[in-house]
């Protein structure tokens, strides 16, 4: 849980927030197919009942948002572009909506859907 104190309080917003914004984002990004486990993530919802997003680690250290997202692009994007696209588009989200800056937003590309004939 991030927590913030503000002048009459303090303001808590739990991991899952951020995953959810940051699976908002994904979909919003055309040339992304989806999100994808890794074998860490699989035994992480086994042992915890599925309670998260898919091919998405929030990460506190310290009040400090660090996401992992795993995802599936499309055959023929430009990878490099798509991957800073959705990094930039997490970060303005999240600060627009929680008012915090993740620290850093690691895209790793696991697949790529290629196009039926």
């Amino acid at each position: 849980m991030i927590t913030q104190f503000l002048s009459k309080g303090s303001l808590s917003i739990t991991e899952n927030v951020f995953a959810v914004i940051t699976s908002i984002c994904i979909n919003d990004i055309e040339e992304i197919d989806g999100t994808v486990y890794d074998v860490k993530e699989q035994l992480y919802l086994f042992l915890n009942n599925g309670q998260r997003q898919k091919g998405i680690l929030i990460k506190n250290e310290k009040n400090d948002i660090i996401i992992d997202i795993h995802v599936c692009v499309k055959y023929g994007v430009n990878i490099a572009q798509v991957c800073k696209k959705l990094q930039a588009l997490v970060v303005t989200e999240i600060e627009a909506l929680t008012g915090i800056r993740p620290t850093a937003i690691n895209v790793m590309v696991d697949e790529i859907q290629v196009k039926n004939a």
